[in-house]
């Protein structure tokens, strides 16, 4: 049985053509990036955020994701960005 606050992690629309790669391998690649940049986009050490970007996946992560972040947050999705993203989600579904 599936955890009752689990969730399909998924591309967001907006992205989802940036994650249209020539191969498996470098898509997953950027789907990772973009897990990392959800776990450690509340990190206030810019050293520790960039070292764990790849450096080729670097211009997403200080433009378009953090984009992304502000508007999530505005739709009410700022739980993915959550350092507990679980513990967060479920104290929104019991609001």
């Amino acid at each position: 049985m599936a955890h009752p606050i689990s969730r399909t992690f998924e591309a967001p629309p907006s992205l989802k053509t940036r994650f249209i790669c020539a191969t498996e391998f470098e898509a997953s690649n950027m789907m990772a990036t973009y897990v990392l940049f959800c776990i450690y986009s509340n990190t206030t050490q810019d050293d520790i955020r960039l070292a764990l970007a790849p450096p080729l996946r670097r211009y997403l992560w200080e433009d378009e994701f953090a984009k992304l972040k502000v508007q999530d947050i505005r739709e009410g999705k700022g739980w993915v960005y959550d350092p507990d993203p679980f513990a967060r989600r479920k104290e929104d579904d019991h609001e």
